[in-house]
């Protein structure tokens, strides 16, 4: 799929939107409907509340000892991470100047030409590309 498809399939109207609340209003019946869970813990005085907290077994933070596959994976955790937010900050800045120039009476792709085709937001220069 090309950049113009994608960018045409994301502006084009969404027939869709009906069937999403639908969906919706379904699950949020559904929910509605189910039996409420009550906290166990809710009952419970502070003090055992506490010892039930400090009953736990927690590894403190120092004795955690990584062995050098972990410290790969989460390097690469890291290194993923910091690449999806860096795509996404670029599609919104992106998607923002799309925005100005469809405000400004420009094509959405070039963002240089004015919209010459009735009922798109795409010049004839960037669609015959």
């Amino acid at each position: 799929m090309d950049m113009n498809t994608l960018l045409e399939s994301l502006y084009e109207n969404n027939t869709s939107a009906g069937q999403e609340k639908t969906a919706e209003d379904a699950m949020f019946a559904q929910l509605s409907d189910a039996p409420k869970q009550d906290n166990p813990f809710m009952d419970l005085p502070m003090e055992d509340l506490v010892k039930l907290a400090q009953d736990l077994e927690v590894a403190p933070v120092g004795e955690f000892e990584a062995d050098a596959s972990d410290s790969e994976d989460l390097e690469k955790t890291a290194f993923d991470m910091l690449g999806g937010q860096v795509m996404a900050h670029a599609m919104v800045h992106e998607f923002g100047l799309m925005k100005q120039a469809m405000a400004e009476g420009y094509c959405r792709v070039c963002k240089t030409n004015p919209m010459d085709i009735q009922g798109s937001s795409i010049c004839t220069e960037c669609l015959s590309e």
